[in-house]
């Protein structure tokens, strides 16, 4: 047994400390322990066992927790790779794969079995339901099974895993379900459960929970972005689950209705096995002229609905804007009522009188006359979905009505905002469907509007037995011209601009969001930091304002980093290392 081990703590601090190990202590590498720092208690876990210190004289390890260590070698060696990717301390990483309860001075044994020898494999399965998609991977899952070893299922969010795991359990009667929706206790329990020849179902952390018997990956509906760790630490899905099946020599299973542009770089490169499926959802594109203003009100809009509603048949309509107006207005000086922690305009509903953040959804009493003037009236602007419901509903007074809230409505025309996304585990529920407002989609100042845009009309097109109608002012822009051909013209076209403007999947970009309550304070640091960015040899671009440049009483700043690699990661994480924050909150994502 070597002397000294090298015990990380669930810390900010990328640091390694040296404890001595006591004669007769079984210590091994992934053993939780308990050691004093300075005169607290803390819980650790050996990362590295070494013959000797660089420090003269070590403490020793008060206590071992596990006589049988939670994790085990390949955990750290894991942990480590997922600390070359992004920049976060190999403690914080290690401590994500302990359910909350191991993260405390609690003793528990676990049983790991013997590593199962595999090898790496990719593979994608394109079908446009979940339902056609299972039907694809569910042998695997019995092969690995039926061998004593495990398997692992990620979804994207908790509603469309309980979905699916009604159809699972079907064939897996004792699945494990690990979410962060179940109390410690319960989760320690389910943990312990699923250390060997377990199906384990799990959304975004439950990946970091497997267990080393582990021998195939599917990760649903790949190009969801709520695989996207929006907290620190931000990190991707996919990514991981790249690094893990690879680290393993696991196959790893992709599946959606269509793929993420990086697995599609994949499918062209040949690192990834692509099991098409037929295209589904016919969609069509609507023109308008570029000055025409009444899309609700238009004439080819409402004759399409009328012919709809003679067949007897149900349709819906898409605006992504919720409530009845997007802004209040003074009718004589033209002021717009904002939130007071926030700088976004006020919305207002139809239920009430009151304007509402649509960020923070405080609430505020509105004014009968102007309050900065005194003199106008308050008038109602912009179009909510409600807005929308109320001017068709003057067309077509006989036709019945709703704005989505229950999916089991029997209206004529239904009015949804983005959530209906949400729902499309289901089979097509509407004969046809119109989206009123798709050009706000390319609005977004991101490198990804025009992809995520695409995939979002193309899962909306899947909801519809018949036609879905998309109203534009850009009908020559590629991406309306390409959303009724075959989906690889589009993806070819989009990762050709990407190779040349070196975006990824080729190159990396780095978006830095800095906050502060003092907008001056801000602006100082934002700017310093993009100085020393800079002269580290980075593409920077900005400062620019975050919309809405007000969130929560602090004002948002943002800088664009860009490199080859990992090169834009590095030198951020190189430089946030030395940040000193004096009030200013950081946020790191990382395309």
């Amino acid at each position: 047994m070597k002397p000294v081990a090298k015990v990380v703590l669930n810390i900010a601090k990328d640091i390694e400390f040296d404890y001595a190990v006591p004669p007769d202590m079984p210590i091994f590498v992934g053993s939780r322990v308990q050691i004093s720092l300075g005169n607290r208690k803390a819980v650790g876990i050996v990362a590295a066992l070494a013959s000797e210190s660089a420090q003269p004289k070590l403490k020793p390890i008060d206590n071992v927790l596990d006589h049988a260590p939670a994790l085990t070698g390949e955990h750290v060696i894991f942990a480590r790779k997922l600390r070359e990717k992004y920049p976060y301390p190999l403690g914080e990483f290690l401590f994500m794969m302990l359910p909350g309860r191991l993260r405390r001075p609690i003793v528990c044994d676990v049983e790991h079995p013997a590593i199962s020898v595999c090898s790496f494999s990719q593979e994608f399965y394109r079908r446009a339901f979940f339902r056609e998609r299972y039907a694809l991977w569910r042998d695997k899952v019995r092969n690995v099974l039926s061998l004593g070893q495990s398997a692992m299922v990620c979804f994207p969010v908790t509603s469309y895993m309980e979905e699916a795991l009604t159809l699972m359990r079907q064939d897996f009667p004792d699945l494990v379900v690990l979410s962060s929706m179940h109390k410690a206790a319960q989760l320690l329990a389910l943990w312990m459960r699923s250390r060997k020849n377990s199906l384990i179902v799990c959304t975004r952390m439950g990946l970091f929970l497997y267990p080393v018997d582990l021998a195939l990956l599917i990760v649903e509906d790949e190009n969801n972005y709520s695989y996207f760790q929006e907290e620190k630490p931000f990190y991707h899905l996919l990514d991981v689950a790249r690094i893990l099946a690879e680290h393993k020599q696991i196959p790893l299973v992709l599946s959606a209705d269509f793929p993420s542009l990086s697995t599609y770089k994949g499918i062209k490169n040949g690192d990834i096995v692509l099991h098409d499926g037929p295209d589904c959802g016919k969609v069509e594109v609507v023109g308008l002229g570029q000055f025409y203003k009444g899309i609700v009100t238009s004439p080819l809009l409402l004759e399409l609905l009328r012919n709809i509603f003679k067949k007897s048949k149900r349709a819906a309509i898409i605006w992504n804007k919720k409530g009845y107006a997007t802004a209040v207005t003074c009718s004589v000086c033209g002021h717009i009522y904002k939130c007071e922690s926030c700088s976004s305009a006020l919305k207002t509903f139809s239920s009430d009188e009151k304007g509402i953040c649509p960020h923070c959804n405080k609430s505020y009493d509105l004014p009968k006359v102007c309050s900065v003037c005194h003199k106008g009236y308050l008038k109602l602007s912009g179009l909510g979905v409600e807005r929308v419901e109320s001017i068709l509903r003057k067309q077509f007074p006989g036709i019945s009505m709703a704005v989505f809230d229950d999916r089991d409505t029997r209206a004529e025309l239904v009015f949804f905002t983005a959530q209906i996304i949400s729902n499309l585990y289901e089979k097509q529920q509407y004969d046809s469907g119109f989206i009123l407002d798709a050009d706000n989609l390319l609005w977004h100042f991101d490198f990804k509007a025009t992809f995520d845009a695409y995939l979002y009309l193309k899962k909306l097109s899947l909801m519809f037995k018949d036609d879905f109608y998309v109203f534009t002012r850009h009908p020559d822009h590629y991406l309306f011209k390409n959303l009724s051909s075959d989906w690889r013209v589009f993806y070819d076209r989009e990762l050709e601009f990407r190779r040349q403007l070196n975006l990824p999947p080729f190159g990396t970009v780095v978006r830095l969001v800095l906050r502060h309550d003092d907008e001056n304070i801000l602006l100082r640091t934002i700017e310093k930091v993009y100085n020393n960015l800079h002269d580290k040899g980075m593409d920077v671009y900005g400062p620019f304002k975050e919309h809405p440049f007000k969130l929560r009483g602090n004002y948002r700043y943002a800088l664009i980093v860009k490199g080859d690699n990992n090169a834009a990661q590095a030198a951020v994480a190189s430089e946030m290392s030395e940040f000193r924050a004096g009030g200013v909150k950081k946020a790191i994502i990382v395309n």
